[in-house]
């Protein structure tokens, strides 16, 4: 909240240099990476720069849209209809989002353009009760696999989209839920009737 504080309130940040190094090309791996990461880092004054200038309105879309639609550069497709803040922000703020480059994000940033400061209280602590939650029940199997589909996404949230756990493990998180539905609704009360009936004899 205090960074965004800060930035909500500068008027020195130079988007414009922010741009340029985005887009600047280097022959030094090292130096392009080094570049590359910079840019990455000023995900979150971005967002909030482009929520300033009327181009990123708060929205719950970019929370559940990326769920179920591509992700990069679409053609013919405009700023406001993107609804992946990396994509959003890969458009307004690099000269090669049409060719396959763009920036990163990260959940402070996605939580900010979900709710702005409210948003960042609200899911991130969401996000967090609910991985203290799986890590106290590692004793029951079911809740321990579920950790362990979610946790490689996990690790990626910190510059990714807020549910990246979950498109990473879509189709096993299907087949867990079936898994689960199945034992419950039909494993449980088959074998509670057969207790019974053996009890009963």
């Amino acid at each position: 909240a205090t960074f965004i504080g800060l930035f909500r309130n500068s008027d020195n940040f130079d988007v414009s240099y922010v741009k340029n190094t985005i887009s600047e090309s280097e022959s030094n791996v090292i130096k392009e990476f080094s570049l590359s990461q910079g840019a990455s880092a000023q995900t979150l004054a971005l967002t909030i720069h482009l929520n300033q200038e009327g181009k990123l309105p708060y929205s719950i879309k970019y929370l559940i849209t990326p769920l179920f639609s591509r992700t990069g550069y679409v053609a013919h497709k405009d700023g406001n209809e993107y609804f992946n803040l990396a994509d959003r922000l890969s458009y307004y703020y690099t000269n090669n989002f049409s060719i396959g480059g763009g920036l990163g994000s990260s959940i402070v940033a996605e939580c900010y353009a979900i709710g702005g400061i409210p948003g960042i209280i609200l899911l991130a602590s969401i996000f967090g009760f609910m991985i203290l939650f799986l890590s106290s029940k590692i004793n029951n199997p079911q809740k321990f696999m579920l950790l362990l589909l979610l946790l490689p996404g996990i690790y990626y949230t910190s510059r990714s989209y807020i549910l990246t756990s979950v498109l990473f493990a879509k189709i096993p998180l299907i087949l867990l839920f079936a898994y689960i539905l199945m034992i419950r609704l039909l494993i449980n009360p088959l074998l509670s009737h057969q207790k019974t009936h053996n009890l009963q004899q």
